[in-house]
């Protein structure tokens, strides 16, 4: 009962700890209207805020997953969460355009140091048959920052300022290094110390390329979902939030029972259905984009369907490559942004030239694509 209570405490801090992290990264969106305006900078500028983290999250993640198996994973959530704590301490004195992107930098940097490291620990530590669902509901937390975080942050930053939000976040982070210090162990009984050979690097490379797709398929329409409301879909702002509401709850229970099936049913269906859903339903989304009764439940069903998959994957992987955890989680997190940036290059084209179903089109050949890689490049 004890040990029980026990992992459920550190999965309770991994969750806040994702929940905070993912804060600070969607946060900014909403909030560059007012640093565009303070800064007195173009959108083109203020884009470099946001990509100037994601671009350094992804170079810098699979250094800091090689550390993680090295010196250990707690040791990189540790440091990674005060390092995360300067950088937003940073970013809430920033008094230049350079200051605000050097603290992105510096932020995007410790979030990898972090993120990859705590579903590594959250895997490694999970109780017997439990491993799927405990990696879900540490994604939950990452994906509850989308929906909830987000918009509670930007209503602190309209009500206050946007600069209370990063002071905040940098406190919450301070204190949860703290926390992640007392509950997790400094070391687990895997074979972290084993030599990666070129076979097993190219098998984790192979393993990755799945996510890729994956979050070509879920971001490439995701991004623009926001344009494709106001221009194709009509809705108002205050409706383009209730269906990214409906979209936000479709991920986090899409997540949450991912992880759960995969415990109950084996990985390989649950990932095989939700590329499959989630193509289909790209296209279904695609179909109905100019009809809000049916794109609401459709958009509920397909974020479902993406984030169902998702958990389940992140398990699979983590299993397959035990004894590098910490570098496989690294790895696919930067898979992960790689498609996130191919994703938001060809919405951008497409949307440019109103080639709107083609791009849902095109988002599901990459999950179909996906599905077929894992078929027959990693479990034939």
């Amino acid at each position: 009962m004890h040990k029980e209570v026990h992992s459920q405490l550190r999965l309770t801090i991994a969750w806040i700890t994702l929940f905070l992290v993912g804060t600070d990264l969607f946060v900014v969106s909403p909030l560059l209207p007012s640093m565009i305006h303070e800064f007195n900078i173009s959108a083109q500028q203020a884009s470099w805020i946001v990509t100037s983290f994601a671009v350094i999250y992804a170079v810098m993640a699979p250094i800091f997953g090689v550390l993680a198996d090295r010196w250990g994973k707690k040791k990189n959530i540790v440091v990674g969460l005060i390092l995360f704590s300067f950088a937003n301490a940073l970013t809430f004195i920033a008094s230049s355009y350079l200051m605000m992107i050097l603290s992105r930098i510096w932020a995007g940097g410790a979030a990898a140091m972090i993120t990859s490291s705590v579903f590594a620990l959250t895997g490694d530590l999970a109780p017997k048959n439990k491993n799927g669902l405990y990696l879900s509901i540490a994604t939950s937390g990452f994906l509850t920052a989308i929906w909830v975080g987000a918009p509670v942050g930007n209503l602190i930053g309209n009500i206050t300022d946007w600069r209370t939000v990063f002071i905040i976040l940098a406190t919450g982070t301070l204190v949860l290094s703290a926390l992640n210090g007392f509950a997790f162990p400094e070391r687990i009984n895997t074979q972290q110390r084993q030599p990666l050979h070129f076979e097993q690097f190219k098998s984790m490379g192979r393993d990755v390329l799945v996510t890729t797709f994956w979050a070509l398929a879920v971001y490439g329409v995701y991004t623009f979902l926001g344009e494709i409301f106001k221009n194709v879909t009509g809705l108002s702002r205050v409706m383009s939030s209730v269906a990214f509401t409906f979209y936000g709850i479709g991920a986090l229970f899409g997540s949450v029972s991912g992880g759960w099936l995969s415990d109950k049913l084996g990985n390989d269906r649950v990932i095989k259905i939700g590329m499959t859903g989630l193509g289909l339903l790209l296209i279904a989304v695609g179909f109905t984009v100019t009809h809000p009764l049916l794109l609401f439940p459709l958009l509920t069903l397909w974020a479902f369907s993406g984030y169902f998959m998702f958990s389940s994957y992140q398990s699979f992987i983590a299993k397959r490559n035990a004894a590098f955890s910490g570098r496989i989680m690294a790895w696919n997190q930067t898979a992960m942004y790689v498609g996130i940036t191919l994703g938001s290059w060809l919405g951008g084209g497409l949307i440019a030239y109103h080639y709107i179903f083609l791009l849902f089109v095109s988002c599901a050949a990459s999950a179909f694509m996906g599905l077929i890689w894992y078929r027959f490049k990693i479990i034939s």
